[in-house]
């Protein structure tokens, strides 16, 4: 359920055009796929990224070749700011320790469960409500403000973008025994529609 192609329906659906969220989440679904998180960290967030580049999409009004290279970046930003609930947490620490120190059980739940709760649920919706309403117009602006022949190059980028992640995938999975089956599909696809 936070994969971008279900979000992108879910946020198109909720902001009145399911076609661009569709849209959007299928081509971030492709960009993200190659995206890998290794052990506790995570390389993107790529949920957060497609709730604010369709949200924003779809209220200003902005073509999604322009804001799926932005979408990607948010996702990148996004898991910085993931980590960061770490850094939160550990100011949790001395007064849970304080707590149980001094037999106080509810006051440790409260800050353990509570801070836990806050910290992972209020996170998605404190980033993506911030970057959806005070973003929007900034990225507005800022997408304005450039020249053509830069939003020209950021087309072109967020258009290779979806080949880029299933090329990493590729080059993870494909070897002999199964590029067979990749090439019997592209075939398929190409010669059957």
């Amino acid at each position: 359920l936070n994969r971008p192609i279900f979000i992108g329906f879910v946020v198109g659906i909720l902001m009145g055009d399911m076609t661009t969220g569709i849209l959007i989440g299928a081509q971030l679904e492709l960009a993200f796929l190659g995206v890998v998180s290794i052990g506790a960290t995570a390389a993107a967030d790529p949920a957060v990224a497609t709730i604010i580049t369709t949200a924003i999409s779809i209220r200003n009004g902005l073509p999604m070749e322009t804001v799926i290279p932005i979408g990607m970046t948010i996702g990148y930003v996004a898991a910085f700011l993931a980590n960061m609930r770490y850094v939160v947490a550990e100011l949790f620490i001395p007064a849970a320790d304080t707590a149980l120190k001094n037999d106080q059980e509810k006051k440790f739940n409260l800050i353990s469960v509570g801070g836990t709760l806050l910290l992972t649920w209020a996170y998605p919706f404190i980033v993506c409500t911030a970057g959806v309403l005070l973003g929007g117009d900034l990225l507005e602006q800022f997408i304005n403000a450039l020249p053509t022949f830069v939003l020209t190059g950021i087309g072109a980028a967020g258009a290779m973008l979806p080949a880029l992640g299933v090329a990493s995938i590729l080059v993870m999975i494909l070897n002999k025994r199964t590029a067979i089956y990749f090439m019997a599909g592209f075939v398929i696809y190409k010669y059957l529609n």
